[in-house]
């Protein structure tokens, strides 16, 4: 770790941003960031078919709309402060284990009481990856280069939330609502593996 902390304060003298083990944080904090946002946005574009095959009601439609956003909120505070005593790498990647275990069962629900519990338990890995990613980019990226860090952070917010619907209405319409959750489980189960072997 002091290794690791003496090429990030180099990188702040010469203000380069291009060290290898920086960009690498910074690339996975923001791509894991984006995909909890595309995950948080399946539902406005395939709540319809997912209701119709699932016989969901109006209450059950509006829980399967917020139930993640619940999630993340019961997640944000608590994983930052594990994230602090028992490392940000490992709770960041614990994070995306539970978001690929939970977007498998999504993807298996028989009814929509099960894809809520889902949905809520995609909001605990994904409040993990929010907080954690954030907290890995300022160790990664100290002192004046940590603007430009958490903008590009920021962005991949924005990315997330506009490519979202897009993808999910096109896996949808390809093979139905439940592919989307399949897509989402296998691209946080690659992130996990991903994870564990790049951040620092």
């Amino acid at each position: 770790m002091d290794n690791f902390t003496h090429r990030g304060a180099r990188s702040v003298a010469s203000g380069d941003m291009h060290s290898p083990p920086d960009v690498a944080t910074l690339a996975i904090a923001s791509l894991a960031t984006a995909l909890v946002l595309i995950i948080f946005t399946i539902p406005l574009t395939t709540l319809t078919s997912t209701a119709r095959t699932l016989g969901a009601g109006p209450g059950a439609q509006a829980w399967i709309l917020s139930a993640m956003s619940v999630g993340a909120a019961a997640a944000l505070l608590g994983s930052g402060v594990i994230g602090d005593d028992f490392g940000r790498r490992r709770t960041f990647v614990a994070g995306a284990v539970v978001l690929a275990l939970a977007s498998a069962l999504g993807a298996l629900a028989p009814n929509a009481l099960l894809l809520i519990m889902a949905r809520i338990v995609q909001g605990l890995g994904g409040g993990a990856i929010l907080a954690c990613g954030l907290g890995l980019i300022g160790q990664a990226y100290p002192g004046v280069v940590l603007a430009r860090a958490t903008g590009i952070w920021a962005a991949a917010l924005g990315a997330g939330v506009a490519v979202g619907p897009i993808v999910s209405a096109a896996l949808d319409s390809l093979a139905g609502w439940r592919l989307v959750y399949w897509f989402s489980a296998l691209a946080a189960a690659v992130f996990a593996a991903v994870d564990r072997a790049l951040l620092a």
